[in-house]
């Protein structure tokens, strides 16, 4: 029987759970969107630490800002883009910083060598310490927009809208990025 009424989505009725403040909605908000976040976080701080206390205020940010959560985009949309911005806050404090790390530093100022052998490190380890090596050589805004699309599966629309720049931008970055990476890595084995 269709009364003419559309019913609530069930994003929409999480929203209005989270409003209320509802414990059970934040549960289902931490299971469903952190662990995505969590690596894009990883995928553009490549460090774990820094990625678990941008996620964390991400999920503070977004507890104290869903009252004025308008539902103009979508719910992972807007998480992402408070993970952005706490992304930012991260590379803005790294960059204030600028000391050098005396870990993995031996007297003579050169670098120890305390990590197992290659061939020691399973394939798939390698894999994404290479690929986490590769990001890092890359500017922030390069790192950014191919994480977001190539390793979180994000539509230009998407990434536009949560860095706030237009959709042939994202596009001529994106493309700008895999050339840097097809030049910078050519022939680079797994």
């Amino acid at each position: 029987m269709d009364l003419g009424v559309s019913l609530p989505t069930e994003e929409a009725l999480l929203i209005r759970d989270l409003k209320n403040g509802s414990a059970r909605a934040y549960a289902v908000v931490m299971e469903r969107y952190a662990p995505r976040l969590l690596r894009t976080a990883q995928g553009m701080l490549g460090n774990t630490a820094d990625a678990e206390d941008a996620l964390q205020q991400t999920m503070l940010s977004m507890f104290k800002a869903i009252g004025s959560f308008r539902g103009e985009a979508a719910l992972n949309t807007w998480l992402t883009r408070i993970l952005f911005n706490q992304i930012s806050r991260v590379r803005k404090a790294r960059a204030t910083k600028s000391m050098l790390s005396l870990d993995g530093l031996s007297l003579d100022g050169e670098r120890s060598n305390t990590h197992a052998a290659a061939g020691d490190v399973p394939a798939a380890i390698r894999a994404k310490i290479d690929l986490s090596a590769m990001l890092e050589q890359m500017s922030d805004e390069h790192r950014d927009i191919l994480v977001l699309r190539e390793l979180q599966g994000l539509s230009y629309r998407e990434i536009a809208e949560m860095i706030g720049l237009p959709q042939g931008t994202v596009e001529s970055r994106l493309f700008r990025a895999r050339e840097q990476l097809r030049r910078k890595f050519a022939g680079y084995e797994v």
